[in-house]
């Protein structure tokens, strides 16, 4: 133990951050498998479909609500104005606070309509943008911590904010109450609103009668072109779960739902590591050093793409685990949404890039073309072949908007005079995506064999240990660099 701690101590803070940034995903991550596991198993596939029907529309309509003013800008916004940061980050509070009450008003005024429009309960409409509220102050406080490598807060506020409330609602169906979506989702709003009070308090700690007009003009002027982009990465994500219920219903979105949060698993690594890159790479950018530095995305792409090989591979196991066999059929849709999953870790960090340079437009265009081809291919495909063809719209919607993400990274770079090959090698994540494809084929075709899927575990165990050194030797590169 004291060997691992010294070893520990000796990384750098990026590399640090991402292993604690894992562990608080894991937390994170948890409590809706959790919640999938408890509603699965006590309330029928039709109610299940009902609940997540529900949760994909809290994604886009906090997109439209919340601008997601407290994500991407508002870590850049923080770096570019290091010297008024206070002053930035109670600004931003405050005006996300006013964008929610406006829309709160507009919901209870109109929420009939808008209930109907969205066939879903008004009562659900109503706690759904209340709860933006808690999302807003949980989302600036723990980006502010991202930035400042305050990781070890991050993961004690995630116990607090992103489990405490989800699975105390989720418990709330052992109490029998008629309509069991309405109060699991109540109760779990309520709890999250409450824990976002300390957060709301800190970030407006010393700065409370402090707003600057300019700073919340310049922010929503930022955001405004980008919620077509969020729009078309959420609908990439949720219009197949929306649409499989407006053609098949509530049971085949409910199969599929079930496959789509399994694969989502490989979020816990992904998700984590680009939470920690994001922040050093805007400072590699800022910074413009004339040195080659690709060890940290290298290592964590290759760290994403083993656990999209482990996560197919015992992906059957996984749905009955986590469904039962009533959702068996979900194995066939995991393979292109797990794939899918490393496809976007790879596109996301060229995003960043444009991120930092404020080229939305690029970002509005590419997003926007990426959701309507979806929405084309899914109208088309899902009628003919069925649910599980969603999952492979999904996969080729995501690799064309790959492509062309990295078309946009490398001319933003070129025009900006930085070197793009001094934090990318981009050849390397495109050959390993390759690899991954092939053998995501041959696990597919040996999914009703568990000795063969299970052999394929273990001869990767013994490579793993044959290559321990050359491992060794990039983790001990990357320490160094």
């Amino acid at each position: 133990m004291k060997k691992i701690l010294k070893k520990y101590k000796l990384l750098n803070d990026e590399f640090k951050a991402s292993i604690w940034y894992t562990i608080s995903n894991i937390f994170q991550k948890a409590a809706p498998w959790l919640i999938m596991i408890i509603l699965t198993h006590t309330i029928t596939s039709a109610e299940y479909g009902k609940y997540s029907v529900y949760m994909s529309w809290v994604e886009i309509i906090e997109i439209i609500v919340t601008l997601r003013i407290y994500s991407n800008g508002f870590v850049a916004g923080l770096i570019r104005n290091n010297e008024r940061k206070k002053e930035y980050t109670t600004t931003i509070e405050k005006t996300s606070i006013i964008l929610v009450t406006i829309w709160m008003v507009i919901t209870i005024l109109f929420r009939k309509y808008i209930s109907t429009w969205l066939s879903i309960d008004e009562k659900l409409v109503v706690f759904m943008i209340f709860s933006f509220y808690g999302t807003i102050s949980f989302g600036i406080w723990s980006s502010i911590q991202r930035v400042e490598n305050q990781y070890k807060t991050i993961l004690f506020a995630t116990l607090l904010y992103s489990i405490l409330g989800p699975v105390i609602g989720a418990l709330s169906v052992f109490l029998n109450f008629e309509d069991k979506v309405l109060y699991v989702v109540a109760i779990r709003t309520v709890i999250q609103f409450i824990t976002s009070i300390p957060f709301l308090c800190s970030n407006l700690k010393g700065n409370s009668k402090v707003f600057d007009k300019y700073i919340a003009i310049d922010a929503i002027k930022y955001n405004l072109p980008l919620i077509p982009y969020y729009l078309s990465m959420v609908l990439l994500n949720s219009s197949d779960k929306i649409m499989i219920q407006k053609i098949y219903g509530y049971e085949e979105t409910a199969i599929y739902s079930i496959a789509y949060s399994i694969s989502m698993m490989i979020f816990i690594v992904s998700g984590a590591l680009n939470l920690a890159i994001q922040p050093w790479l805007f400072k590699k950018i800022k910074n413009n050093e004339n040195k080659k530095n690709t060890s940290f995305i290298k290592i964590a792409t290759v760290l994403v793409s083993v656990c999209c090989c482990m996560a197919v591979i015992v992906a059957p196991e996984l749905i009955e685990i986590f469904g039962g066999k009533n959702y068996i059929t979900a194995i066939w849709v995991m393979p292109p949404l797990i794939l899918s999953v490393f496809v976007m870790f790879i596109y996301q960090q060229f995003v960043n890039v444009l991120f930092y340079y404020k080229n939305t437009k690029t970002i509005l265009l590419i997003s926007v073309f990426s959701a309507i081809l979806n929405i084309i291919l899914n109208s088309i495909i899902i009628p003919i072949y069925g649910f599980i063809a969603a999952g492979y719209t999904t996969l080729f919607s995501y690799l064309i908007v790959m492509i062309l993400y990295y078309q946009a990274m490398k001319k933003i770079c070129s025009k900006n005079n930085i070197n793009y090959r001094n934090i990318f090698d981009a050849k390397f994540q495109f050959l390993l995506l390759f690899v991954i494809i092939a053998l995501f084929i041959i696990i597919v075709l040996f999914y009703n064999t568990i000795y063969i899927r299970y052999s394929i575990i273990i001869i990767s165990l013994i490579i793993i240990y044959v290559k321990k050194e050359y491992i060794i030797k990039l983790l001990r590169g990357f320490k160094d660099e």
